[in-house]
């Protein structure tokens, strides 16, 4: 269905009908969750259907029950974008295209008070189905900013007075005198890290303190670390 994704998972469903900000086509659902979704009010279709019926619509997915058919997240371009207030966190992702890290990524985003997802167009995930399931409706709660190349939206970044932190092996240490706001944290690809000119554009590469005979972490685990670093909280 043209311009419609689908979503899956209570966390997920839920936060899109709390909050209001998309454009429901139609909800599936078993009988059982009927009452806890008639509590977001009466605005959506709503069709109940059997467990059997949500395998087949997704196979090998854990649906707990519920598939929501709605408009995709809403996407700025970096260079028009109206968002970006000073202050303002961002976490940028070079080329991370798995989507349950990517998912989990977003959840952290929410909690560590991060309010921009930048990704490029390309080599990214789509932000529906296994990335917002993942994200446990995080999703709902971030703006998303997207690029087609990201060492250039660094760049633009940096000009509007923003400083630009790279997850990098061969970074410093995390120092509680560096910059806390007006900050952009990147992430590099799962398996080869941040590309060369990616690197370049950022302002300081941080090291993320571990095992030295395994100093090798998960992007998404590696993201919410370096987040934590970040809000202005932590006692790192």
């Amino acid at each position: 269905m043209s311009g419609y994704v689908s979503l899956w998972g209570k966390h997920a469903v839920f936060s899109v009908l709390k909050n209001r900000t998309r454009k429901i086509n139609k909800l599936y659902c078993t009988e059982n969750l009927l009452d806890e979704i008639k509590q977001f009010g009466n605005f959506f279709p709503i069709e109940i259907v059997t467990k059997a019926f949500l395998n087949q619509k997704l196979p090998e997915e854990v649906h707990q029950g519920v598939l929501l058919i709605c408009s995709s997240h809403e996407c700025c371009k970096l260079s028009l974008c109206k968002h970006l207030n000073h202050g303002d966190k961002i976490l940028a992702l070079d080329h991370v295209q798995d989507p349950q890290n990517v998912g989990a990524i977003i959840r952290s985003m929410a909690a560590f008070n991060f309010k921009h997802l930048l990704i490029t167009k390309d080599r990214a995930p789509s932000l529906d189905g296994t990335v917002a399931k993942n994200a446990c409706g995080a999703l709902e709660y971030i703006h998303v900013l997207k690029v087609t190349n990201l060492a250039d939206g660094l760049i633009f970044l940096k000009k509007k007075g923003f400083w630009c932190f790279g997850l990098d092996l061969q970074g410093e240490n995390y120092r509680k005198d560096m910059v806390n706001d007006n900050c952009v944290l990147v992430v590099g690809n799962e398996g080869s890290g941040m590309r060369h000119r990616v690197k370049n554009e950022c302002d300081f590469l941080l090291n993320l303190d571990t095992n030295v005979n395994f100093p090798v972490l998960n992007a998404s685990v590696s993201a919410a670390i370096g987040m934590f670093m970040f809000n202005g909280r932590s006692s790192l």
